[in-house]
């Protein structure tokens, strides 16, 4: 098996930590505010600019400045946040890097997935993606870039509509009926590219059609220039956990190739849904 590329980027690497910190609130017998105020920080610093000030910092969390400051010299002090000395301002620290690192290469749908998707990068060369959707949207967990010249620059963790996407279609298509149309009603479908399908009726046919197929297109309707093929994979309950997918540069897309393409495609998703 090829090693395991590092795509990380500090974003993504939050949003695991921060996912695995969070993910019992709700059934917390108590909420410690503090530690809530703190969080709210390293997200900001995690989603605005590397580095922040901290009346940049107040204004993002709403915390008061004196606050800030205080939570600043907790997570100084743990080593989660440094100073640059020179502008005065904050940002994270390489233990976000670190944590991050561990849950990634923990996530077991990414370790069955990489030697099936390094195999599909050996033979087409082109980019392969794996992603999950998340909160209406699709976040890529795993890629594998072209070599070539012409190729996409979608980050690993970047987060992406689900109805315009290849990924997002067959991962929408999976949901059962009461979920998909709750996420019908709270979305609000933005035009992308001339392909994009805005109108709710002719998506939620679409993705009727695809789950009836198995695997799903994507035309231009998000990137201009860009198209993909996605399949689901399933894990060991048979549900469908997340989605797997090539993306061809238009000027590369090649329709006697696509048949086979689907075929590869949903062989790796059976073999990495079956993987022990």
């Amino acid at each position: 098996m090829l090693l395991f590329k590092k795509y990380y980027n500090i974003k993504y690497i939050f949003h695991n930590v921060k996912y695995f910190i969070m993910k019992n609130k709700k059934n917390s017998f108590y909420s410690v505010k503090s530690l809530k105020r703190g969080i709210s920080i390293i997200e900001a610093l995690a989603e605005k600019e590397p580095e922040l000030s901290v009346t940049e910092i107040s204004k993002i969390t709403n915390l008061n400045i004196s606050t800030v400051h205080r939570l600043l010299g907790t997570l100084i002090e743990l080593d989660w946040i440094e100073q640059n000395l020179r502008n005065h301002k904050y940002r994270l620290s390489l233990i976000i890097f670190e944590l991050g690192s561990v849950v990634v290469e923990n996530i077991e749908i990414v370790k069955q997935a990489m030697p099936f998707m390094e195999k599909l990068s050996e033979k087409y060369n082109e980019a392969i993606n794996l992603a999950q959707l998340q909160k209406d949207e699709i976040v890529y967990i795993h890629k594998i870039e072209s070599d070539t010249t012409l190729k996409l620059d979608l980050k690993l963790g970047s987060r992406h509509p689900s109805y315009c996407t290849a990924l997002g279609k067959i991962l929408l298509a999976y949901l059962d009926e009461n979920e998909l149309s709750f996420y019908l009603k709270r979305i609000k479908l933005k035009k992308y590219t001339d392909n994009t399908i805005i109108d709710k009726k002719k998506l939620l046919n679409e993705l009727r059609i695809i789950r009836n197929k198995g695997y799903s297109f994507d035309y231009e309707e998000y990137i201009k220039g860009v198209n993909c093929i996605a399949v689901p994979i399933k894990d060991y309950l048979n549900e469908v956990c997340a989605a797997l997918s090539i993306a061809i540069p238009t000027a590369r897309f090649n329709l006697d190739k696509v048949p086979f393409i689907i075929d590869d495609l949903i062989n790796s998703a059976k073999k990495i849904s079956s993987y022990k």
